[in-house]
């Protein structure tokens, strides 16, 4: 079924379209509807035939006459109607629509604070000061997000930038392909040959259950053991007749 757009939000970076409200922040999924203007709900309505002159001027009316299976979709704050659709149709309100947000918004183990290393800092610094140069060349079309992880003209990077020249670093240095998000599965395999114990490590990974951090160690620690057996059976020949 064909639709129109009648209102969206956006968070800090204007889309391609420009359409939309801005929201600089947002704690919740409730929080983004409301400051956006979306926190209203759709009702269903019958939908009734109208009254209608024929050629001769008479009029015809069928009062109170529902048209069957059809239903119209009305926004409860104002009576507008949004559409007409059939009987089969399920609403889906807005706060629905994105609640799911809120789980990946309030997880207290995904919003922590962790120390950085002071060449992190150091080059983390370095590209500040790279920042404001490509701020100063573009006084007027410079987009300030106020962001690490931005073009040169200021607007953010789209969220496969990494992933994308990740694979093209691995590839330029005839390195075997993984995934970015496996690199957090090898900080955790190297934080435990460190000698960290699991805890740590739990909370360095933000994981909300130590069972999801023990986990992926088993899985490495398994991969682990499954080479050396391999590395084994080819150098000793434990196998052969």
């Amino acid at each position: 079924m064909p639709a129109n757009l009648e209102s969206m939000f956006y968070v800090r970076e204007t889309p391609w379209h420009g359409l939309g409200v801005k929201v600089e922040e947002a704690l919740s999924s409730e929080d983004a509807l409301r400051l956006s203007g979306l926190d209203w709900k759709v009702t269903q309505r019958p939908i009734y035939t109208a009254d209608f002159i024929c050629a001769s001027g008479n009029v015809y009316t069928n009062a109170e006459q529902i048209i069957p299976n059809y239903k119209a979709n009305v926004r409860d704050i104002d009576g507008v109607v949004l559409g007409v659709v059939t009987d089969r149709y399920k609403i889906v309100q807005n706060e629905e629509a994105f609640a799911f947000t809120d789980a990946l918004i309030k997880n207290d183990a995904s919003n922590a604070t962790l120390p950085i290393s002071d060449k992190v800092v150091s080059r983390l610094e370095r590209w500040r000061e790279q920042q404001q140069e490509y701020k100063a060349l573009q006084p007027n079309d410079y987009v300030d997000t106020g962001y690490i992880c931005t073009k040169p003209n200021g607007e953010l990077l789209l969220p496969n930038y990494v992933s994308q020249h990740f694979t093209l670093l691995l590839k330029r240095n005839n390195m075997p392909h993984i995934r970015f998000h496996d690199l957090r599965h090898s900080s955790a395999s190297f934080l435990r040959s460190l000698g960290f114990d699991m805890k740590v490590i739990q909370t360095w990974l933000r994981h909300k259950d130590i069972q999801t951090t023990m986990n992926i160690y088993t899985h490495l620690d398994m991969e682990a053991k499954e080479n050396v057996a391999d590395i084994l059976n080819s150098k000793l020949n434990l196998f052969e007749a």
